[in-house]
């Protein structure tokens, strides 16, 4: 791996998008990521953030793959990938080239094209099953959201000691959709009792959940955004299974606001 010098223009644009993601207001931080842009037309994070003002999908993907291409072969290409396949993220270096997968992904997934999705997170956990972006979440969604159970049943098991809200949750949608209601009460509770909100929201007994911020808390409304954000198209995909959420309405929860309609 050739790591660029100081004066290099390429780690200038770099050290630009880090100051970026520090900056006050977005305002300032745009001014940054066009001077990387400035310096490296290439920049892997700052195509990201470029392609978060394109004005559609289409394009947004353009700018997206060139800045995984890119940032793929100035890591050294398939080399390096078998090399230190495993242990993404951990490497430094490879982190534009993750944070550049991911918003790839991300798009793909908003413009309908599952496949893609899908294919982006699954080799993203390949190259780092430590899962530092926490990609799976959003993965078992888009599993759910497509019906496929099998896979869905697969990173449940992959990562079973994963006791995360969005996972209880999308066990008990798993759960439902196979209908196994009965063994889906179960799950719903302890859902429940790991956030009550998420179940609020997904049920339709509370409406607006809160935006999505960059850090959550267990337990509370800013980690019920963060679920709702990675499984509600599945559940959408599913309206049966938002009706038998609702029916679940009695009972309450250990956390969060009464459940009780």
């Amino acid at each position: 791996l050739n790591q660029p010098t100081r004066t290099d223009p390429r780690r200038q644009a770099q050290e630009l998008c880090w100051d970026a993601g520090e900056a006050p207001s977005d305002a300032a931080a745009r001014r940054l990521y066009k001077q990387a842009l400035d310096l490296d037309p290439d920049c892997a994070d700052a195509l990201v953030f470029e392609s978060r003002e394109a004005r559609t999908a289409e394009q947004a993907i353009t700018l997206l793959e060139r800045a995984v291409r890119t940032a793929a072969e100035r890591l050294g290409g398939a080399a390096f990938f078998n090399k230190n396949k495993g242990h993404f993220w951990m490497i430094q270096e490879t982190r534009p080239y993750m944070r550049a997968r991911a918003a790839l992904a991300e798009v793909c997934s908003l413009d309908g094209r599952m496949l893609d999705c899908v294919s982006h997170y699954e080799e993203m956990l390949d190259l780092c099953p430590n899962d530092n972006q926490g990609v799976r979440y959003f993965l078992i969604g888009c599993y759910l959201r497509m019906g496929e159970m099998h896979r869905a049943g697969q990173l449940l098991a992959r990562y079973q000691n994963d006791g995360s809200s969005v996972f209880l949750y999308a066990n008990v949608l798993m759960l439902v959709m196979s209908n196994s209601h009965e063994k889906a009460k179960r799950v719903l509770k302890k859902a429940r009792a790991a956030n009550g909100y998420v179940y609020e929201f997904l049920a339709g007994l509370t409406k607006n959940p809160p935006r999505v911020s960059a850090v959550y808390t267990a337990g509370d409304e800013s980690e019920a955004a963060f679920c709702v954000e990675c499984l509600l198209d599945a559940f959408m995909h599913n309206p049966d299974a938002i009706v038998w959420m609702h029916d679940q309405a009695k009972g309450g929860g250990k956390r969060g606001p009464s459940l009780v309609v």
